[in-house]
């Protein structure tokens, strides 16, 4: 009886190890996107998932994490970033809140323009 509790309690400790080095290796995952989201660089995926022997789940876990810290630190008024995905491409990229905002503008203007331009001809 003493004998399976301690292997039990070894078992428990080896578990618990494995779960730490998981975490530990996730958290040093989401570090690496987040810095090469920062340097501008693209991220597929798939490839992503392939070099760190996840699945591509695990990896949207992790973008989704950041992006979650990207709004937290927009909602405390700091810059920050917007996660953009491309469905034809299957690529993820980082854009500045502050461009995202300026091409939403840029937009709305056109659109604007656009309706006053087909009233103008109207008269």
């Amino acid at each position: 009886m003493r004998k399976s509790m301690q292997e039990s309690n070894e078992n428990a400790k080896i578990r618990k190890s494995a779960q730490n080095a998981n975490s530990d290796f996730k958290y040093k995952r989401i570090l690496q996107l987040y810095t090469r989201l920062l340097k501008g660089e693209v991220i597929n995926k798939a490839k992503e998932a392939a070099a760190a022997n996840v699945t591509e789940r695990s990896i949207q876990r992790d973008l989704d994490d950041l992006r979650a810290f990207f709004d937290e630190q927009a909602a405390n008024g700091k810059d920050s970033y917007e996660l953009v995905y491309s469905r034809k491409e299957h690529i993820v990229w980082a854009n500045t809140l502050s461009s995202v905002r300026w091409k939403r503008a840029v937009a709305r203007l056109w659109t604007l323009l656009t309706c006053v331009l087909r009233l103008s001809t109207c008269w």
